[in-house]
C-alpha cells in the first residue's frame, strides 16, 4: 500500500456542468477539486480502452448530481472499469453513481470503480453497479466509506458486490446502508454487500450500518494464501431479510478454501452490539456456508451483545448461529465467546446449531421459549 500523504484542497477548482466534459475534467484534476454541479449527466465511456483515470490528490464533489455511465465499447469483460483509481489518494463526496447497462453498447459485465494501491475516502454517495460486477473493486488499498447508500438504481439486472476487498485491502465502513432491492420492488438485484477476500493480517471494520434484502451481507473468504488472515470487527449493525434460498449465503457468512492448517485460518473475528431479523431459510444468520463447511477455519470468534430474531418482513431464518461442522486438525472453528445473546423462537430449524466438537469459551445465550 502506498505511503500516507496529505490530501488537500487546492485553490484551483474545476466546475463541470456538461456530460461530455466530465472525463476530461477529472483526468486533468491532479491536486485540484472537481465540482460537478447538480444535474443529471449521461457519461459515455470506453471502459476497455479509455476508462476515466482519476489522478492523484483529486477531490470530486458531486452533491446533487446524478452520474449515469454507459459503456461504448463492445466485447467488454468483467475486469474493465468505468473509473480507474491507481496509485493515488482521492476523496469523492456526494452524487448518485451508476451504470446504465440497458442503454450501453452491449450487456457485458463491467466494474464501476476499480481501486488499486490507493487510499480513498468515499462519503455521502449513492451508488450501484447494474453491470453484473462490483460497484467498488478494491485491491491492496485502504478504502473508507462514510454515510453511503448502496441500492440498485436500475430494476433490470442483478449484480455481484457493492464492495469487494481483496489483495490485502483495509476497509472501513461506517454509517452506510446496503439494500439489494430496487426501490419499491421485491426482486433481489444485488447479491453481496461487502465481500472480503483476506490476504494477510489486515483489519476490516464495519460499524453503524444497515444490511437488508441481500444474498450475503458480509461475506468473508480466505483463498488459501498461506497467511494468517483476517481481523474483522462488526459492531452496531442491523441485518434484515436476507431474501435467499441458497446454501452459500447469509447475513454474515464465512468460507475458506483448501484449508491445510493454522496458517490458513480466519483469525480474529468480533461481532457485537448488532441485531438480526429474518434471514436465509437454508443457513444461519451468522455461520459458515453449508456446503464444504468443514473447510472453514476460524481461530478466535467472539459473538457479543446480539439480538437474533427468526422472522422478518419477507423471510424466516433457519438458524441464528450455524456451525454444523467442526473442521479438521488446526482448521477447527474456535468460539472464544458467545455472551449476552438473545434468540427468539420461530427459527425454521433451531436457533443454535453448533457441532459438539467446536470449543466454546464464555457462553451466555438466552433462548425464547
Amino acid at each position: 500500500m502506498m505511503s500516507q500523504r496529505g490530501c488537500f484542497y487546492s485553490n484551483k477548482i474545476i466546475t463541470v456542468q456538461e456530460s461530455d466534459k466530465i472525463q476530461d475534467a477529472i483526468e486533468e484534476a491532479e491536486n485540484k477539486v472537481v465540482r460537478i454541479l447538480p444535474n443529471q449527466y449521461i457519461v459515455e465511456v470506453d471502459c476497455k480502452n479509455n476508462p476515466i483515470t482519476v489522478p492523484d490528490n483529486c477531490i470530486i464533489q458531486a452533491y446533487g448530481a446524478e452520474l449515469i455511465f454507459r459503456f461504448t465499447n463492445p466485447d467488454g469483460y468483467w475486469y474493465h472499469q468505468i473509473l480507474k483509481l491507481q496509485d493515488i489518494q482521492t476523496k469523492i463526496f456526494g452524487g448518485k453513481w451508476w451504470i446504465d447497462r440497458a442503454n450501453s453498447v452491449n450487456e457485458d459485465a463491467r466494474r464501476l470503480f476499480y481501486v488499486n494501491n490507493s487510499e480513498i475516502i468515499i462519503q455521502d454517495i449513492q451508488a450501484d453497479n447494474g453491470s453484473g460486477r462490483e460497484t467498488f473493486s478494491v485491491h491492496n488499498s485502504k478504502g473508507t466509506f462514510l454515510n453511503c447508500l448502496f441500492r440498485p438504481l436500475q430494476n433490470v439486472y442483478t449484480s455481484n458486490n457493492y464492495i469487494r476487498a481483496e489483495s490485502g485491502s483495509c476497509i472501513i465502513v461506517d454509517s452506510c446502508e446496503f439494500d439489494g432491492f430496487y426501490h419499491g420492488q421485491t426482486i433481489l438485484r444485488m447479491y453481496t454487500a461487502v465481500e472480503n477476500n483476506f490476504d494477510g493480517y489486515i483489519p476490516v471494520i464495519i460499524k453503524n450500518s444497515l444490511f437488508k434484502h441481500l444474498r450475503n451481507g458480509i461475506y468473508l473468504v480466505n483463498w488459501t494464501s498461506g497467511k494468517d488472515s483476517g481481523i474483522l470487527h462488526v459492531s452496531n449493525c442491523e441485518f434484515i431479510d436476507f431474501s435467499s434460498t441458497w446454501t452459500d449465503s447469509g447475513p454474515i457468512c464465512f468460507k475458506t478454501y483448501g484449508v491445510a492448517g493454522d496458517g490458513y485460518c480466519l483469525k480474529e473475528l468480533t461481532i457485537e452490539n448488532s441485531v438480526f431479523r429474518g434471514g436465509c431459510n437454508q443457513t444461519g444468520q451468522i455461520g459458515v456456508r453449508r456446503y464444504e463447511s468443514g473447510n472453514t477455519g476460524i481461530q478466535r470468534l467472539i459473538l457479543r451483545n446480539l439480538a437474533m430474531y427468526a422472522e422478518g418482513e419477507y423471510t424466516t431464518a433457519k438458524y441464528a448461529i450455524d456451525f454444523p461442522e467442526a473442521g479438521s486438525g488446526d482448521s477447527i472453528i474456535k468460539i472464544a465467546e458467545m455472551s449476552n445473546i438473545f434468540c427468539s423462537s420461530g427459527y425454521g430449524s433451531q436457533a443454535i446449531n453448533i457441532n459438539n466438537e467446536i470449543p466454546i469459551g464464555k457462553y451466555d445465550v438466552t433462548l425464547e421459549s
